[in-house]
């Protein structure tokens, strides 16, 4: 238990991952504490929590700064924080994690894929996850849109991530895991 906001919930990679919740998170976990570890759990399983925390320009420059690392060249743009964040990266990662990110990098560089779709598209599965778990799609949505519930409802439309997000509730997949879960079917 720690951190500043008593209701957020922060997955910390590691060799033994934990999550961080706040002093208000107890049990038994409410939708929104259910939603937030969901999102983190498998943001720690898929190695995607920073996803969360930093932009599209910092989560690339992570890529590029990795593959440096590595030994293997990427083309990449000249971001801004590349130094910045080449030298936190470097301090922080153990040098037997370095070596084994060669083929991790070495695949990346050859599909040259983009950020921020990946990005992307790891969000939206932590939104999916987040949901499941939850039945609570107005507060993934506010979370997602980072607003108030009632400024949500305009954002909606024009957000394709909430749009997205609410084809999967509407979607047999949806009632699918959460009966596959014991969570039961739509709960919205």
């Amino acid at each position: 238990m720690g951190g500043r906001d008593g209701t957020a919930v922060q997955g910390v990679p590691g060799e033994v991952p934990a999550l961080v919740v706040g002093p208000e998170v107890s049990s038994p976990l409410d939708p929104a504490a259910r939603a937030r570890v969901a999102r983190e759990l498998l943001g720690l399983v898929r190695g995607t929590t920073v996803l969360r925390l930093r932009d599209e320009t910092t989560t690339a420059a992570i890529v590029v700064v990795a593959c440096r690392l590595a030994d293997v060249p990427i083309d990449s743009p000249a971001y801004a924080v590349l130094g910045e964040i080449e030298k936190a990266i470097a301090k922080a990662i153990p040098r037997r994690i370095k070596k084994s990110l060669y083929d991790v990098c070495r695949e990346i560089a050859q599909a040259n894929p983009d950020a921020r779709d990946f990005r992307k598209r790891a969000l939206a599965s932590q939104a999916r996850a987040a949901v499941v778990a939850s039945g609570d799609i107005s507060f993934v949505l506010q979370e997602m849109l980072e607003g108030a519930l009632e400024r949500v409802h305009g954002s909606v439309r024009a957000d394709e991530r909430a749009t997205e997000l609410l084809r999967f509730v509407l979607s047999p997949t949806y009632s699918e895991l959460r009966g596959s879960l014991g969570l039961g079917g739509h709960e919205r």
